[in-house]
């Protein structure tokens, strides 16, 4: 394992991390102010289900990449090229 492959590793780890605290805190949030997704009528009726899933999603994993990136791209300066 190179020095770079373990640096990944670790802001991979951490960010995976920092992922899974934002969405135990991100999804109730979501909840609460009504971000759900609407399902037509006329739609199948196995899509029913998905009524009030919350959406904006991918900011689950936006806001952990730009946290680890703003921890680690002082400590590892090389990570700034990648």
């Amino acid at each position: 394992m190179t020095v770079e492959t373990g640096t990944l590793l670790i802001i991979f780890v951490c960010t995976f991390f920092l992922g899974i605290g934002v969405s135990i805190i991100g999804i109730p949030v979501l909840d609460r102010l009504k971000f759900g997704q609407t399902v037509r009528d006329d739609g199948p009726e196995s899509h029913l289900k998905k009524h009030g899933t919350p959406t904006m999603g991918g900011i689950i994993f936006i806001i952990p990449t730009i946290i680890a990136s703003l921890i680690f791209m002082p400590i590892y300066p090389k990570i700034q090229a990648l």
